[in-house]
């Protein structure tokens, strides 16, 4: 598990098997706001580094989010 600091946010990377397929669990807590957004958005190809492309987002923990934010 790996965590993405940010102000006012935080991200948090698990992965997990689930039935032989590699997932990630991509968990959000606090603000994503447009002050964050945009480094966010940029960081948030790394991700994909070890090629797993499926994902989950638990976004339980999000404090906020506005429309502009989820152009990432």
């Amino acid at each position: 598990m790996y965590r993405l600091n940010y102000e006012s946010l935080y991200i948090e990377v698990e992965m997990r098997e689930v039935k032989s397929t590699s997932i990630q669990i991509v968990t959000f807590s606090g603000k994503f706001n447009h002050q964050n957004a945009y480094t966010i958005s940029r960081n948030l190809q790394d991700l994909f580094k070890d090629e797993v492309y499926d994902l989950v987002l638990n976004l339980s923990d999000l404090k906020y989010i506005n429309s502009v934010d989820l152009q990432f």
